[in-house]
């Protein structure tokens, strides 16, 4: 709970949990199976439950659930799994673009049916180009990254006028973030 001690000292509203990655980020080598069996997806949601329930009792903080490239959970149906257990009382979904459509999604259709879940966005383009190239050639997700993965926003393939759009439409009022890897 240190990280959380000092988040609540700078009045920091959010905590982002990530799981960790079941391939070795410098070699590309896989270090555990890539999916979740029922039983550990239902672990690993407990123990997020619990930390958030202290998250909100002893600091405040809310906390956010970051789906990531190359961990148990990245793509819609892995995501959509995890909501069917989450408890959205106790946590959010944070919605990063970019690793959502490097999962294989689309982040304008995921907001407009679960934007319910949602309490956090992490706002990213993608080159389709590079991501197809990384894909097609297996690719670890850190290399595509210095392939040009990340573009500048608006200077990628996601379409943020639509995705702007969807947000007024639900009345999106969670914290935003723009990145640029």
């Amino acid at each position: 709970f240190q990280m959380a001690e000092l988040l609540a000292a700078v009045d920091a509203p959010h905590l982002v949990f990530i799981d960790d990655t079941y391939i070795d980020r410098q070699t590309g080598k896989y270090v555990a199976e890539p999916h979740l069996d029922i039983s550990d997806l239902h672990r690993l949601t407990e123990c997020l439950h619990e930390l958030s329930i202290e998250l909100k009792r002893n600091f405040s903080i809310s906390p956010v659930f970051h789906p990531h490239a190359e961990t148990h959970i990245c793509s819609e149906s892995e995501i959509m799994n995890f909501l069917e257990i989450m408890d959205s009382d106790l946590l959010k979904l944070a919605l990063d673009t970019g690793h959502h459509v490097y999962g294989g999604g689309d982040p304008i259709t995921f907001m407009q049916s679960q934007h319910e879940h949602i309490g956090y966005l992490h706002l990213k383009d993608v080159s389709l180009d590079v991501l197809t190239q990384a894909k097609e050639n297996s690719i670890p997700f850190m290399k595509s990254i210095g392939m040009g993965l990340f573009t500048q926003l608006g200077h990628g393939d996601i379409d943020f006028r639509s995705f702007h759009r969807v947000l007024t439409d639900v009345e999106y009022s969670g914290f935003a973030i723009y990145e640029y890897d």
